[in-house]
């Protein structure tokens, strides 16, 4: 015995980018899926459905084509947004609370579009353009970081920033693309549209933190595999790599295992689930004492570490230091001998 069913699928017709203060958009979907359902096929179909597959067949031009593969003399290069993150991907970075993940964000689509204060080997694309939006701080605070940021830029460059990256702080505002039983309604789907509108046409889109864009359950990995998916979509849709801001658990909040993929908070679907992870960290005393660095200057420096770099060749760490205004700049340490202090 089987169920024949019939559904058809609208979504996201003429919605408003409340958050954003941008026109109205539309979007319009349409699609007519047929299946016949029996027995175990009913929890294959539920699953299609809750993913809210668009289209008669996900697989449809999905596959690899062997023969194009077996002509090529070398494979494509792939196409990195920075070095480990590719285009149309989703990324995050995991850092303890005051540790500087909003300025490094910030900085990040400064250096993917005009100038690389992070000194991370990022070569900027005049082409490129980047989105940065944080829910967590008030437009007041975040022009006051741009200023600072900006006294690092010359005229041509600033000019350059004001064309190529847009900067959003939607303090006080609900953008939630998932709610609190891991669901899209209609508050969803209308935040979803206003961020892929943003991502379209964008190189980078960060946003800060990810517990400000959701109220799903962060340790309920069914929750937080589907926020990883929506994310996924937007970023394949427009081919723009997304990074999140995500706070580290108390075991990340250990100096000494800040640089680890579990120090992110949450369910493990949110390292799982993606390729490429940061970690910022902080000094430890065994690398205060081992960079000649006094007590009292260890916390103006922080360490990027790859903590899960899956297209990346070669793995790394870069130090930076806090600057005027909070600023972020990569700096080189060098090893000193025991006992003296020759770093600054």
């Amino acid at each position: 015995m089987s169920l024949q069913i019939n559904i058809s699928y609208t979504a996201f017709t003429t919605l408003r980018t409340r958050f954003f203060n941008k026109k109205v958009i539309n979007f319009y979907a349409e699609r007519t899926f047929d299946c016949q359902i029996s027995g175990l096929r009913v929890l294959i179909a539920a699953l299609l459905l809750g993913l809210q597959i668009l289209g008669k067949n996900m697989f449809e031009n999905k596959n690899i084509d062997w023969s194009e593969v077996m002509s090529w003399k070398s494979p494509p290069k792939l196409d990195f947004v920075i070095d480990g993150l590719l285009a149309g991907t989703v990324a995050s970075i995991v850092a303890p609370g005051a540790t500087g993940k909003s300025f490094f964000g910030l900085e990040l689509c400064l250096a993917v579009t005009v100038k690389d204060l992070l000194g991370l080997g990022i070569s900027p694309d005049e082409n490129a353009k980047a989105v940065y939006i944080t829910a967590e701080d008030p437009k007041d605070v975040l022009e006051s970081r741009c200023f600072h940021m900006l006294k690092h830029f010359d005229d041509r460059e600033r000019k350059a920033v004001s064309e190529r990256v847009e900067v959003f702080s939607i303090h006080g505002e609900l953008p939630s693309i998932l709610n609190n039983k891991g669901e899209i309604h209609e508050a969803e789907k209308k935040a979803i549209a206003a961020i892929t509108e943003l991502a379209t046409g964008k190189r980078l889109l960060i946003l800060d933190t990810l517990r400000k864009f959701h109220g799903g359950e962060e340790n309920d990995s069914g929750h937080m595999t589907r926020l990883t998916q929506i994310l996924d979509q937007i970023a394949h849709n427009t081919k723009c790599a997304i990074m999140f801001l995500h706070h580290s658990n108390k075991g990340g909040n250990n100096k000494e295992k800040g640089g680890d993929q579990s120090a992110s908070r949450g369910s493990t679907a949110l390292v799982d689930n993606i390729r490429f992870q940061l970690n910022l960290v902080k000094m430890t005393e065994d690398e205060r004492k081992a960079y000649g660095l006094r007590p009292e200057q260890a916390s103006s420096y922080v360490k990027v570490v790859g903590a899960k770099t899956n297209y990346r060749e070669k793995n790394h760490d870069f130090w930076l230091k806090r600057g005027d205004g909070g600023v972020l700049m990569g700096v080189k340490l060098e090893p000193v001998k025991q006992g003296r202090y020759t770093n600054k």
